[in-house]
């Protein structure tokens, strides 16, 4: 379910002295995986999500941080309260297009990262 490539990671921090430790992980509550298939529930997915990592990659925002859209806040809750616990140096994420940017809280720097309106053409490159 995590998509982890240390060989690729170092590949790609080769110059640098710091080489992250990261995770992302493709899981979204608006992107079923399969009518069929059995998902298992967001906080589960979240669970699985080790601590002491450097950078979080998720598609959607946690709720509250950088996910206004148009005074609606949608951001995952469930997320929010797990990175309580895993603490990373880095959360990047997408999905909320209009609320892109940076912001810091509890030791995190959180990255929306979109940068296309919902047409699809390049906002905020």
């Amino acid at each position: 379910a995590f998509n982890r490539n240390p060989a690729k990671v170092k590949e790609a921090f080769a110059p640098a002295k710091f080489v992250p430790n990261w995770i992302s992980t493709p899981h979204s509550p608006v992107i079923p995986v399969s009518m069929t298939q059995k998902v298992p529930s967001i906080e589960e997915c979240w669970a699985k999500i080790p601590e002491n990592i450097d950078v979080l990659v998720t598609h959607q925002p946690p709720h509250g941080i950088l996910d206004n859209a148009m005074g609606v806040h949608p951001g995952d809750f469930a997320l929010r309260e797990e990175l309580k616990r895993v603490k990373p140096k880095y959360h990047c994420f997408g999905h909320i297009h209009c609320a892109y940017g940076v912001a810091h809280a509890g030791g995190t720097t959180f990255i929306n990262a979109a940068n296309e309106t919902i047409c699809h053409d390049l906002w905020h490159a």
